[in-house]
């Protein structure tokens, strides 16, 4: 039986010089799983201009329209360098237009990985928002934008609660587990738990598809959950954290400053998230 793999990733692209080292590593991955690469550009929204400035024929609607294909020239010109030299299956460029989020969540369904870049200044800022990561039927792998050309996913730290989106998130990953040199399993306990760590049976669970996974658990109180697992991650020298997104509502996560805002908030290192 063959191994499930990554067959399609659509990468995000825009016309930043950030997007360079994320078009890097999703061809890295392209090779490495044998994936095609969809590049999706959206186009910015033109502001209608008011009527005021249509009288005085302030010609901003044509000013902008020339911007915005200025702009998305310089993407696609980034796109076509970077995968000039492509060794993968193929790789194709789109267009989207409208609200971002919803463009990736519509191209998504078609795809088996998205890959993104992420501000942790601004984690809420473009696609980086719970709109991506619960409206998305597929995986999300978030770049830290300053992250450079670092290597992803040799070295994995997988952060596991018994829970829906843990469960998924760790069964998205299997092709980078199955390629990983090291699988980390960290499971955090609150400490008037009575509650056993479960990380065993998920890395018994793993050891069925080939992987060998270490697990550990860290006792800490619940508003320490991200704080925990992030230092885990620096201590092994991990270059991917898998986990699932947003386990409870927006408002819960809001009101208990979550774990999923605290670690995109503060990462430095890519992150794979399921929900």
């Amino acid at each position: 039986m063959s191994l499930v793999t990554y067959k399609s990733i659509l990468v995000q692209i825009d016309d930043d010089a950030a997007c360079r080292p994320r078009l890097r590593a999703a061809a890295e991955l392209g090779v490495r799983f044998g994936a095609h690469i969809i590049g999706l550009y959206v186009r910015q929204g033109l502001r209608i201009p008011t009527a005021a400035e249509i009288r005085d024929g302030s010609g901003l609607l044509e000013a902008q329209t020339a911007e915005a294909q200025h702009l998305e020239r310089k993407a696609h010109a980034i796109f076509s360098e970077i995968l000039a030299s492509y060794a993968g299956p193929g790789y194709e460029w789109r267009t989207g237009d409208g609200i971002a989020d919803e463009a990736f969540r519509r191209h998504s369904a078609y795809v088996d990985l998205l890959v993104v870049g992420l501000d942790k200044e601004q984690p809420k800022s473009y696609l980086i928002s719970d709109e991506v990561l619960i409206g998305t039927a597929r995986p999300v792998l978030l770049l830290p934008k300053d992250g450079g050309d670092q290597p992803v996913g040799h070295r994995v730290v997988a952060a596991w609660r018994n829970s829906r989106e843990a469960a998924r998130a760790i069964n998205d990953a299997l092709p980078f587990l199955h390629s990983a040199s090291a699988v980390d399993i960290v499971s955090c306990v609150p400490p008037s738990s009575d509650t056993l760590p479960t990380a065993e049976n998920i890395a018994v669970h793993l050891a069925r598809h080939g992987i060998s996974a270490t697990t550990s658990s860290i006792t800490c109180p619940n508003s320490h959950v991200g704080a925990a697992i992030l230092a885990k991650v620096h201590d092994l020298r991990s270059d991917l954290l898998v986990m699932g997104a947003y386990g409870h509502s927006r408002l819960r996560e809001t009101v208990w400053g979550g774990t999923t805002d605290y670690i995109l908030s503060h990462l430095d290192c890519p992150i794979f998230m399921s929900h």
